[in-house]
């Protein structure tokens, strides 16, 4: 195990430049390369130049955002998730995104929705994570709580997938894995990991096409290997609230953002680590 160099060159992001609140919560990408962050003020979107923000006023069902999800089979559509439950924006249109509440209360009664991953085994399923377990959610039988033991009364605190493992992760600093069985049958979860990672609570997670996942938690960021050995960490001031893993690209080397207290820092894969040079979006 080794450390990454904490002097590397950032791209730094702040709510000085159109950001959801002090912290943001979530990351995702959608079909048009756009940036989306989900905070405890709303959601904004950044396209590479310029920040635009959404709050209940334009018709999301809270302001307390926690989770983002693109679905699959439909990159128009975008799931927010957060403290009245999940709302569907539908990004097909050019301005504002148009939102219609999905799974939000009185119907949903798991409260705070800390995580989303969609579940291409169950059609155009959800899986959710709350403080009080894992839900799992399809269109004909509403969302059902997750009795597996070995989640029995954890707190989700982020899901993701690599390949067909859908990795979950705890507050208690816990990591469990679930697979499918064969046939199509519905697996069990599993916790390979079962002495918590190094960096006390796991706040969030990020898959790279290849298996490896990086990790957040209250004090460090981990690179975990496909086969399961530590990478590398990267000791960090603040708890990471949010990760996402970008390819690269012709445009743009793998890079990795990163929510660290009330900043958003992204670095740039090189050929020695994790250089970049520094950039900086402006609200609108």
């Amino acid at each position: 195990m080794h450390d990454l160099p904490n002097d590397l060159p950032i791209r730094r992001f702040s709510r000085r430049d159109g950001l959801p609140g002090t912290q943001v919560h979530a990351l995702t990408c959608d079909h048009l390369g756009r940036f989306w962050f989900a905070g405890s003020s709303g959601l904004a979107s950044y396209d590479g130049v310029r920040v635009r923000r959404y709050q209940q006023r334009d018709g999301l069902s809270t302001h307390g955002l926690r989770a983002l999800a693109a679905r699959p089979g439909a990159p128009h559509e975008l799931l927010v998730g957060g403290d009245a439950g999940v709302d569907l924006l539908d990004l097909r249109e050019i301005g504002p995104p148009r939102v219609r509440p999905l799974l939000t209360t009185p119907t949903w009664t798991g409260g705070r929705v800390e995580a989303l991953l969609p579940d291409p085994d169950a059609g155009s399923g959800l899986w959710i994570g709350t403080a009080s377990g894992l839900y799992r959610w399809d269109p004909d039988s509403g969302a059902h709580p997750v009795t597996d033991p070995t989640l029995a009364g954890q707190h989700i605190t982020a899901l993701v997938r690599s390949g067909p493992l859908v990795w979950a992760a705890t507050q208690s600093g816990s990591l469990h894995c679930h697979a499918p069985r064969p046939g199509g049958a519905q697996g069990g979860w599993t916790e390979p990991c079962p002495a918590p990672l190094p960096g006390g609570a796991m706040t969030a997670l990020c898959a790279a096409p290849d298996g490896t996942l990086f990790i957040g938690g209250n004090s460090q960021l981990t690179e975990r290997a496909p086969d399961g050995t530590v990478r590398a960490t990267l000791p960090l001031p603040a708890p990471v609230t949010a990760l996402l893993f970008q390819p690269p690209s012709e445009a743009h080397p793998a890079e990795l953002w990163v929510g660290v207290g009330a900043q958003l820092l992204t670095f740039r894969r090189g050929a020695g680590g994790w250089p970049t040079a520094p950039r900086c979006p402006r609200a609108a």
